[in-house]
């Protein structure tokens, strides 16, 4: 990686959050602490079969087999709690199923319910089904802000 993108934008600006990030591909993740990004992001049920709108509409409440990321690093700072990791995550390197719905047109698609739909919006959210391998992230944030 370089120190900086063709806008002359810094790399940190891009993998915070910054004006190219979302362009970039850059999704974030705050990390659970049983998650070791070397091994890959496994969701709490790999074997899993709900369907995306149980996931945005119940969350974490429900073990599925889908792992919640965003390109709002605004939202993981909400989220975020002490000396919690962040993974930084190169969408076009993500092997597995990945679900944007940051747009209008897949939120529409995958997503029944005001509820539902106003989470996914709100958060910034796609979901990869199951595993997030490890050559897709790029690295981590374990600093505090």
């Amino acid at each position: 990686m370089t120190t900086s993108d063709s806008s002359g934008e810094s790399l940190k600006d891009v993998l915070r959050g910054g004006p190219s990030a979302a362009a970039a591909g850059i999704w974030y993740r705050n990390l659970r602490p049983d998650e070791d990004p070397a091994e890959g992001l496994f969701a709490k049920n790999v074997d899993g079969d709900y369907t995306i709108n149980v996931q945005i509409g119940q969350g974490s409440r429900v073990r599925t087999q889908w792992i919640s990321v965003t390109k709002s690093w605004d939202v993981i700072k909400k989220w975020r709690q002490p000396g919690q990791r962040v993974a930084i995550i190169d969408g076009d390197k993500v092997e597995a199923r990945l679900v944007d719905l940051t747009s209008a047109e897949n939120r529409a698609r995958y997503l029944r319910g005001w509820s539902a739909n106003t989470n996914a919006q709100s958060s910034q959210e796609a979901l990869v089904e199951r595993y997030i391998n490890p050559n897709a992230i790029l690295g981590l944030v374990e600093d505090e802000e």
